[in-house]
């Protein structure tokens, strides 16, 4: 029950504790249970709390999401954090009064709790089927060897592009010795024509 609104509803707590669990009627630790057991317990929640703040994906939020049970997660966690935002299937909290007003919420209002959860299934449904991330998995591998492709050819590109300059540059190295020599044949015999056209005009 919450502190301004008793109900007959009961915390029941599956997994490792974190922390001593008082001794309280209202209070189930069930400790380790089998999938089938879990999935039950979920399955006939009002709905999931989920308190860690070091959650990567949250398998567990979203198994209950799927199971239309929308969820109070810890607003620390940025991934849990989403999940409500995008979502809309749940709420997240980061101090005690916060969590306290969305546990009587969550307590008083059967409708609120309704419309999350059926919000929760269209989220799993639209996100996390499994044929959703096994197409999002090969988009992602498509779109990593297209990149690397394109670098590939980029790779190529400049190195074509820096041997043609290196060739051009051997070419310049080879050709400049008989440019040179031309020159000196056309300035040789510029001179000897001039000389000539000099001395006759002399005479």
């Amino acid at each position: 029950e919450t502190e301004n609104n008793p109900s007959d509803l009961k915390l029941v707590m599956i997994g490792k504790p974190a922390m001593p669990i008082p001794k309280d009627d209202d209070i189930m630790a069930l400790g380790f249970v089998s999938e089938q057991e879990k999935y039950d317990y979920m399955a006939g929640a009002d709905f999931l709390i989920m308190s860690s703040p070091f959650e990567s994906l949250s398998i567990v939020v979203l198994e209950s999401l799927a199971l239309g049970v929308p969820v109070i997660v810890n607003g620390l966690c940025e991934v849990l954090k989403q999940h409500c935002v995008i979502s809309r299937a749940g709420t997240y909290y980061t101090n005690y009064d916060e969590f306290a007003n969305q546990l009587d919420d969550m307590v008083c209002d059967g409708g609120l709790r309704e419309e999350m959860g059926k919000l929760g299934v269209q989220y799993v449904d639209r996100y996390y089927r499994w044929d959703k991330i096994i197409d999002s998995f090969s988009q992602m591998v498509e779109k990593e060897l297209a990149d690397k492709e394109r670098d590939r050819q980029i790779l190529i590109a400049k190195e074509t592009a820096d041997k043609a300059v290196a060739t051009t540059e051997n070419i310049k190295e080879a050709v400049k010795p008989v440019f040179d020599n031309w020159r000196s044949e056309i300035n040789s015999k510029f001179c000897l024509l001039y000389t000539s056209d000099a001395a006759d005009e002399a005479r």
